[in-house]
């Protein structure tokens, strides 16, 4: 029968805790939460500033080709014999050519850039976030 009266049913009261050390933990979570969200806000809004910017580029090449596209069809048009008929294709072809290159290298080099100015605070948390987190362990112990 003692043993009935002694076992723990459940409706003791846990442990109080000291409402100072809970608030100091509850100021630390915080903390290392605000770091984490601004993180990811700030890689959030350079990767758009980025995508933004590359998109920005990708349009204003595809109107300066589409300009280039009539402006062959007119030259084209205005031909007198096959020579400059070949001539005016040949130089179409090489520009056209070295537009896609010089355009395409440009977008790589901005989608590279995105990718790693868009990680960086990311990056940064990752390697700041465990020390904050033993320093948050010891503190408490």
């Amino acid at each position: 029968m003692a043993n009935a009266l002694n076992r723990n049913d459940g409706r003791e009261m846990p442990p109080a805790y000291d409402p100072q050390e809970v608030h100091e933990a509850a100021a630390q979570l915080s903390d290392f939460m605000r770091a984490n969200g601004e993180a990811v806000v700030q890689a959030w809004s350079t990767t758009t500033r980025g995508v933004l910017s590359f998109q920005e580029h990708l349009t204003r090449f595809v109107g300066m080709r589409v300009q280039k596209d009539l402006d062959m069809a007119q030259a084209m048009a205005g031909c007198g014999d096959f020579e400059q008929l070949v001539d005016q294709q040949m130089a179409f072809g090489r520009t056209m050519v070295e537009d896609y290159m010089r355009s395409g290298e440009e977008l790589l080099q901005s989608a590279i850039d995105i990718v790693r100015d868009g990680a960086q605070p990311l990056e940064a948390r990752a390697e700041a976030a465990p020390q904050e987190v033993r320093e948050a362990f010891a503190s408490a112990s």
